[in-house]
């Protein structure tokens, strides 16, 4: 006997969104021809922004020129420097650990076994890991969660693969 299913039916109607501007991000060439530009005298800032599709305000090309110039100033590089252009990271918590700091962590944890059976906050306060940067249990939990290293049984991960984890 066949199984009768009801046709699926739309609750709600799902019709795109119109964006109230047209407003977008200048890509690191945009950003690079409009701060060429401007500090060269060829255009002015209201004459740049004109340019763009969609155009942007010749204010935005003034605070773009001024971050360049200010950065280039602070890192003591020329504005022609194609770093300056680049996408800056975002808002948010900067990264506590490097990487080659990470890679110690796991090397100290994993090179003997009274190293791989001591409690994190033990490990943290028997001094384990004063050559780097001072660190919480969740930190140390976390890189450990993240290269697969199993901490005394207590993770949702596979158990140690010393290999892959100083690779």
């Amino acid at each position: 006997m066949p199984i009768n299913r009801r046709k699926p039916y739309k609750y709600k109607v799902q019709k795109p969104r119109e964006k109230k501007t047209q407003k977008r991000d200048l890509t690191a060439v945009e950003r690079a021809f409009a701060v060429g530009a401007s500090m060269h005298s060829m255009a002015t800032n209201k004459e740049i922004a004109a340019l763009f599709d969609p155009p942007t305000t010749k204010d935005a090309i003034a605070k773009l020129v001024r971050r360049i110039r200010d950065r280039a100033d602070q890192e003591g590089i020329s504005i022609t420097n194609p770093t300056l252009y680049e996408t800056l990271p975002g808002r948010g918590r900067p990264e506590l650990l490097d990487d080659a700091q990470k890679k110690r962590i796991i090397e100290i944890v994993t090179q003997d076994r009274a190293h791989r059976e001591k409690e994190p906050l033990q490990a943290i306060k028997d001094g384990d890991f004063d050559e780097l940067p001072p660190m919480s249990v969740s930190t140390f939990e976390n890189v450990m969660y993240e290269a697969g290293i199993a901490i005394n049984g207590r993770s949702r991960t596979t158990p140690i693969d010393i290999r892959k984890a100083t690779t």
